[in-house]
């Protein structure tokens, strides 16, 4: 393989585009294996590899040449790992298909058995792998109208592509049979069943017990019991308010396996508590979206809240201070405001169980504890000696009103006039359909050149998507890892936390800047 180009994707991240899918898995192979300082991911797309790096921890354009000068031959990666797996044919499009290719259910089955398929990418749910190498007979459409949901479990079918669904979601792929393998296993190392370059042969299989059926439902969410809660920590939920969850720094590292990094949608505010009350900036908090919760401590504490006003046992709690909580004492939380999302943060972090390094509850696949709940109690790390008392920490205090966030050139620029400009022309609005997943933009429709998706390829927290209809989805911390929808720019790192804080009905301002201001914009953050 040679001519590797690597280029910026964003400001934390390189996208090499490739000729050929064969040469995807090489690739991604030898960066992975070269232990290249402040990678944290290596993301195979159908023709393309992202290298996403930790914020600020390398200079891109060092990276870029370091991976352009790989040394990688056609041995490199060679055939990944045969995995075999035991299927039923008995899924509910089976006839259906069998009919649209004019076969029998019986042929349509046994032609889909008879290949040896390679995972070519990975994405949409942890573990979900698409396949390739199947038989051009069955090419099917998806179906017109996508299923609320599809069991864990489900062999399915779509276009050219084959995949098993690691777990009950939303799904437009036509269901032929049942895999008897779990796919995913937060608790199993490595969690995913495949891999990105792995064979995989399907086999029949006798159809699973309902035992084996749920621990394949369940499988996803399972994982290390994590360090122990201190005795007698912890604080129990009185009122969880409408979406209050666990959030840290995230999952990273396992993006390659379709799991989302996660983490506090504004981790400048959550570091910024966590600070005030002498923790590491991405311990353990509470993210709370619209209004907070009420909690009741069954030990002493100390609590800081950023993003809302708050009150222990009536008493004010000034802002981004540290605030002593008696045993007993009830912690209320308001409204968010200005922004969206409110965070609390209690001396020693919440001990939850973490599940592949993390206690970030991931509202896409379900990974981490769940969302709040009235009468939950929630364990407390040991209480850590009272700091030195700092100021109160405003440099990235939520916005109000008009959202002005820096963006620079995506992958897929060149298919709308003027590149990431064209996003600077008009002022979007917030919709309703916004969360963890991604900032959905409605506004002057931007026009495109060329088909209205793209090869699949990795993701980055700052994508700027555009769907057909022409408006924008800025993808947040819960962002699938993998897309197809062309990318026309990146916002900076930087000002993620100012999406992440922008209510319905904000205004949205776009401000075009150079790779090298969105890098020295990346180096002022303060929430590492």
């Amino acid at each position: 393989m040679t001519g590797v180009r690597p280029t910026p994707f964003g400001d934390r991240a390189l996208l090499v585009e490739l000729g050929a899918a064969a040469d995807v898995h090489r690739l991604r192979t030898a960066i992975a294996g070269a232990d290249l300082p402040g990678v944290e991911d290596v993301v195979a797309g159908a023709t393309s590899v992202v290298v996403i790096t930790t914020p600020g921890a390398v200079d891109l354009e060092a990276l870029a040449a370091r991976v352009s000068a790989l040394p990688i031959s056609e041995a490199d990666g060679g055939a990944g790992r045969l995995v075999t797996i035991p299927v039923s044919y008995d899924g509910p499009d089976l006839d259906d298909v069998a009919c649209h290719c004019r076969i029998s259910s019986g042929e349509a089955a046994r032609r889909h058995r008879a290949p040896t398929y390679t995972v070519a990418f990975m994405g949409f749910s942890p573990g979900f792998a698409y396949l390739t190498g199947g038989d051009p007979a069955l090419r099917v459409p998806r179906l017109h109208t996508p299923r609320p949901r599809v069991p864990a479990g489900a062999l399915a079918i779509a276009d050219d592509l084959t995949a098993v669904y690691p777990q009950s979601t939303p799904g437009g792929w036509r269901i032929i049979g049942t895999a008897h393998r779990a796919m995913f296993d937060a608790g199993r190392r490595p969690p995913s069943l495949l891999e990105p370059g792995d064979r995989v042969r399907f086999v029949d299989g006798d159809r699973p017990s309902d035992g084996q059926i749920q621990a394949i439902e369940g499988s996803a969410t399972t994982g290390g019991a994590g360090p122990a809660p201190a005795p007698g920590r912890w604080v129990e939920v009185v009122k969880a308010g409408p979406l209050t969850t666990v959030q840290d720094g995230g999952r990273p590292g396992f993006a390659h396996l379709g799991v989302p990094r996660a983490g506090a949608a504004d981790p400048a505010s959550l570091a910024s508590a966590n600070r005030a009350v002498g923790n590491p900036p991405a311990t353990a908090g509470l993210e709370a979206t619209v209004s907070g919760p009420r909690l009741v401590f069954g030990r002493p504490g100390r609590v800081a809240v950023v993003g809302a006003a708050a009150s222990v046992d009536g008493e004010e709690v000034t802002e981004a201070e540290a605030h002593p909580v008696p045993e007993g004492g009830v912690l209320t939380v308001g409204a968010a405001r200005p922004g969206l999302r409110a965070y609390v943060a209690v001396d020693g972090g919440f001990a939850c169980a973490a599940v592949l390094g993390s206690r970030s509850a991931d509202t896409l696949s379900g990974l981490g504890p769940p969302p709040l709940s009235t009468g939950q109690r929630l364990p407390l790390g040991e209480a850590s000696p009272e700091p030195p008392r700092v100021p109160p920490d405003r440099a990235h205090r939520p916005p109000g009103g008009e959202v002005a966030v820096r963006v620079v050139d995506g992958p897929h620029a060149d298919r709308f006039p003027g590149g990431a400009r064209s996003l600077c022309d008009s002022l979007f609005t917030v919709t309703t359909m916004t969360d963890r997943t991604g900032v959905r933009l409605t506004g002057a429709a931007l026009a495109s050149r060329g088909a209205a998706e793209v090869e699949p390829l990795g993701m980055v927290p700052g994508a700027v998507q555009v769907p057909g209809g022409g408006e924008p989805i800025v993808l947040l911390a819960n962002h699938a890892t993998t897309g197809g929808y062309p990318v026309v720019g990146v916002v900076c790192t930087a000002d993620l936390p100012l999406l992440a804080q922008a209510r319905p009905g904000a205004r949205v301002r776009f401000v075009a800047v150079t790779p090298a201001e969105a890098a020295a914009a990346l180096a002022s953050i303060r929430y590492r």
